[in-house]
């Protein structure tokens, strides 16, 4: 055989002209009740006013002097999971510079279990901190 032949030439049982069959969906169920869904300027403002709100309700937590280092890092892991770290990046960095700093004189340290070391580990690794295992 050549190299010039076709494909289509050395099978001949194949119609010349293979076409995708054409599909027919049904219509969907929501049809367009979302694309052309929008809020009232009222109800967005009240959403923008009670996320400004909690937006600052978490700040007041992670900037809090009563909290703990371990409930810092909880609530520093639980913000980046949710992914709404971004909107406390300075604050985050701010504690985990702190928690890094004062690491050797953490007196509750030597009470961390598992989950905390291996959390205050992960968190400062995860930020660019050198902290050895």
């Amino acid at each position: 055989m050549g190299a010039a032949t076709k494909v289509t030439d050395r099978l001949p049982n194949l119609p010349k002209d293979v076409r995708a069959p054409i599909t027919s969906y049904p219509p969907s169920m929501w049809a367009d009740a979302f694309t052309s869904f929008s809020l009232d300027d009222k109800v967005q403002e009240k959403y923008a006013e009670a996320i400004q709100e909690l937006k600052q309700e978490a700040r007041s937590m992670l900037l809090s002097e009563e909290s703990t280092t371990i409930e810092k890092l909880i609530l520093i892991d639980t913000l980046e999971r949710l992914g709404v770290g971004y909107h406390f990046e300075q604050e985050i960095e701010d504690q985990l510079r702190e928690i890094f700093r004062f690491q050797s004189q953490d007196t509750d340290q030597d009470n961390y279990d598992l989950f905390t070391t291996s959390l205050q580990f992960r968190l400062l690794r995860q930020h660019r901190y050198s902290v050895s295992c």
